[in-house]
Parts: C-alpha cells; structure tokens; sequence
C-alpha cells in the first residue's frame, strides 16, 4: 500500500512520507542504521504505515480537525502561521521513531507488513475497529511504545481511560 501524508485527508494513511521518515531517523539517530537507510521504500513503508496507525489508535486530548479525516491527526488549531493545516512536528517525530524501532526489533510486533492487526509485545493483540489495547484503560499499548516514543508525544497527553469507564473507540468514533 503507498503512503498517502495528505494533511487531513479523507484517504490518509500515514502522518509522514517516506522522504520524511528517512529525514527524521537520520537527525534523531545520528549513528543511524544502515539498513534503514540502505532499505527500499517499499520495506519501510509497512512500517511507517502501522506507526502511524498505531498512534493514531491513542486517546488524545484534542478532537480531529475533520470528522472525514482519515488520522487521528491534525487535530482542532493545528494550524500554521498561515491558517494551514499541519502535523505537528512532534507526531511527526514520532510516527518517524516509532517505524524506526517497529524496523528494528522485529519481535515488537507480531506482522510487520500487516496493518489490520498487530501484537506489541507484552499487551492484548490489537485489531482496527476493536478499540484493542489502546482503550483497555490501563495503557498496555502507550506503555509498550519506546520512551522516544512517548517523550515525543507527551504533549498531546495520552488517555488511556476515563474516570466513567466509557472508552472511545477512534476507528468508529463511538464511545461504549
């Protein structure tokens, strides 16, 4: 599947492009990985895709922009200095880590090329639509993601419960 970064857009499937997440793991890991960067766009692209989605999974603070936006991200005033749009560089950074280390450790996750379902190591399995770990309420899947990872994202506060009980499942945009 190719990665479309639209910003807000109704088929969007990643917050990054490859060129992007290139870009990004060689300014966080200046000793890199060369096989990374020696690696094709197409080995990189699953994971770049299932970083994305599993981001996008968390409950965050702020709302979507657009309900027909395919991401969780941009969310509401995620703007420029232009009234545009953007991804916010630390979701970017993020998206970019996270695939870096999915690409990484491959017992992270249990299909590196299938992004309907996905089993980080020590959580539940998580599948699109079920809501998964991300909405168990006690963070298993937030837990899981590499420091990097959450430093990067701290901002946007991850909620993994409320104090009701009532989950939010981002996938339907319903609350049970």
């Amino acid at each position: 599947m190719a990665i479309d970064a639209t910003v807000g857009g109704a088929s969007s499937n990643s917050y990054i492009t490859d060129a992007e997440a290139l870009s990004l793991v060689a300014q966080m890991f200046p000793s890199g990985d060369s096989a990374w960067a020696a690696a094709t766009a197409a080995t990189r692209e699953p994971y770049i895709l299932e970083a994305s989605y599993l981001l996008g999974m968390g409950q965050w603070k702020s709302r979507k922009n657009d309900t027909a936006q395919a991401l969780r991200f941009p969310s509401t005033y995620m703007v420029n200095d232009a009234g545009t749009l953007v991804i916010p560089t630390e979701v970017k950074r993020a998206t970019a880590v996270l695939s870096f280390e999915l690409y990484r450790d491959e017992d992270m996750i249990s299909e590196p090329a299938d992004v309907e379902s996905v089993s980080i190591v020590g959580s539940a399995s998580v599948k699109k639509g079920s809501g998964g770990a991300a909405n168990r309420g006690d963070g298993a899947l937030w837990d899981n993601f590499p420091e990097r990872v959450r430093a990067e994202m701290r901002r946007h506060e991850w909620r993994s419960g409320s104090s009701s009980g009532r989950r939010y499942d981002p996938i339907t945009r319903t609350t049970t």
